[in-house]
């Protein structure tokens, strides 16, 4: 073995293409530092996936910019509906209050639920008290009678 160092293309490796993909990587992180250190060297396969990759995100970033925009379409005419419908349920306001106000004004007692279970409870306090008095009365008829 010479004690000279290899030049930094070879070290370690075959100048054919051949080798595993560490290899591959070792081989272009050596040339890019005999280059130029602001560029690295990419294969063909490499190009096609990375302009893949590209694509595909502007594709994407094409879609969401269709959607917000199908969004806020889609929001500017909910908006208008309820400006709509708003203006609708004013509108039927006024109209409920003009005939509220044309129709002459009664005053009507309203009863409270209180007060219609006392009647009730009256009446059939009332009710039970007359049967009890014909019953004693006829009671006493009986015994009238008898004596």
């Amino acid at each position: 073995m010479s004690s000279y160092p290899l030049p930094i293309q070879t070290r370690g490796l075959h100048n054919d293409r051949t080798g595993s993909s560490a290899q591959i990587q070792n081989r272009r992180f050596c040339i890019m530092e005999e280059e130029n250190p602001l560029y690295f060297g990419m294969d063909s396969y490499e190009s096609v996936e990375a302009k893949k990759n590209l694509l595909s995100a502007e594709m994407f970033l094409l879609n969401m910019i269709k959607i917000i925009r199908r969004y806020n379409l889609l929001r500017a005419e909910e908006l208008g509906i309820k400006f709509q419908i708003y203006k609708s349920v004013k509108k039927l306001d006024a109209a409920v209050k003009k005939t509220n106000s044309s129709f002459p004004f009664l005053k009507i007692p309203q009863k409270t639920g209180e007060e219609l279970v006392r009647k009730e409870a009256k009446t059939i306090k009332e009710k039970f008290d007359e049967d009890l008095e014909s019953q004693l009365r006829e009671i006493q008829e009986r015994l009238k009678s008898i004596s």
